[in-house]
């Protein structure tokens, strides 16, 4: 019985000693993961310990030691975790980790204080210096940026290339085609019978509109015009009818085209024509009534003036202009035309880069014919017309343009269409 007794006395003694070391080491083990979860002393926030905000001189290495976990990288302040883990001999190796000082994980320049740094402040709108590129929304200079590619070229003006300037230097034009007119006017007459009847009047063309322009400056254009072609008139009335042809060559017209001043912001080009008519043609004078005509048969000068301004896609002109009929010897006397006044107005309206469609309304007066300076009532004359047009600019350097004009009073041709082709050289 002793012997039993001794010997559980033995064992609860060895099981109090084995529990007052277990007991031992969970306390250490509890104040180490104290210390490492952040057990710092008033004054000290380890939420604020960020290492990007990290400043030396804003901590007491006094108050607040610091030391740095290499595997999150988070500053820790309070009691050293070397020092809590080595007051107990019976805590084991495995759970001391290694202890890294602030100043070796921190970057060398910011150990020490560096003076902050203030933000450029960014540049004040206002007027761009004279020659310095113009910068878009990221800053990029768009001088800078690489370009992609041509653009296709600006092709709307093409339907004005006999109005207008639009030739380099040394660079040519030839046009060819077909252009017919048809015109019909019936007015009475009093046949040899003395009797009042009406009497029918067409007149016909069948042309060919040669022209040549050709590229003089860069605001200077110089033109021929020749047509050539077949002219017909039929007359008819109770008494008689007559009917003639005749192929020959139109009245030959010839000037230049000067761009007098480039158009900037809201003010149009504005182009000058001068122009000189020489009467080549057959013309009506010779025996009136009689023989088909393709000419008027007056020397004449004329001088337009055209504004033209281009609102993409679109183009819009007008114009004015004047043109002096020079008196000729006919049926015995001095026949005078008299002055000449001519308007227009149109639109064109490019559909791509190579097509574009046109309107262009041409209006002009004429007053009575003079003969031997006494005024011819009732000769006056006022034709409007309208012109339809489509302009297709080739690849090969061809420009085909299909029109067809109508007349709008009964001094205008009433169909005038046809087609006309431009080779560039």
């Amino acid at each position: 019985m002793e012997g039993r007794s001794r010997l559980a006395v033995g064992g609860c003694a060895w099981i109090a000693r084995l529990w007052l070391r277990v007991g031992l080491g969970a306390a250490v083990l509890a104040a180490a993961v104290g210390t490492i979860r952040g057990n710092d002393p008033p004054g000290c926030d380890p939420a604020a310990h960020d290492p990007a905000d990290y400043d030396p001189a804003d901590y007491d290495a006094a108050d607040c030691p610091q030391e740095i976990h290499p595997g999150s990288h988070k500053i820790f302040s309070g009691r050293p975790l070397a020092k809590s883990l080595a007051a107990s001999r019976s805590t084991p190796e495995h759970l001391v980790r290694p202890v890294v000082p602030a100043a070796a994980w921190l970057p060398a320049q910011q150990s020490a204080v560096a003076p902050p740094v203030s933000p450029e402040p960014a540049p004040l709108p206002g007027p761009r210096p004279s020659g310095a590129p113009a910068a878009d929304a990221s800053g990029n200079n768009s001088q800078e940026k690489e370009k992609l590619g041509t653009p296709p070229p600006d092709n709307r003006m093409e339907f004005l290339r006999r109005a207008t300037v639009l030739l380099q230097p040394c660079q040519a034009q030839f046009d060819w085609g077909i252009d017919y007119t048809w015109q019909e006017l019936v007015s009475p007459v009093v046949l040899t019978d003395q009797q009042l009847d009406h009497e029918r009047l067409r007149q016909r063309a069948l042309l060919s509109p040669f022209a040549l322009r050709y590229g003089v400056t860069e605001r200077l254009q110089a033109f021929v015009n020749m047509p050539v072609g077949f002219g017909f008139l039929e007359r008819a009335n109770a008494e008689r009818d007559c009917f003639d042809t005749v192929f020959n060559l139109g009245d030959i017209t010839t000037g230049v085209n000067h761009l007098l001043r480039k158009g900037e912001g809201p003010c149009p080009d504005l182009i000058g024509t001068l122009a000189f008519t020489a009467p080549t043609g057959p013309h009506p004078y010779a025996q009136p009534g009689e023989d088909a005509v393709l000419g008027t048969g007056f020397w004449n000068l004329s001088y337009d003036l055209l504004f033209v301004k281009a609102l993409d896609p679109a183009v819009v002109l007008y114009g004015v202009g004047y043109k002096h009929y020079f008196a000729r010897d006919f049926l015995g006397g001095v026949v005078a035309p008299g002055e000449e006044l001519n308007y227009s107005l149109g639109v064109g309206f490019a559909v791509n880069d190579r097509l574009t469609l046109s309107t262009i309304f041409f209006g002009t007066y004429r007053p009575d014919l003079r003969f031997n300076g006494t005024g011819l009532k009732g000769t006056s004359e006022e034709p409007m017309s309208l012109r339809l047009a489509l302009t297709a600019v080739s690849t090969n350097c061809y420009i085909l343009e299909p029109f067809v004009r109508f007349g709008l009073t009964p001094d205008a041709p009433q169909a005038h269409l046809g087609i006309i082709v431009t080779r560039t050289f």
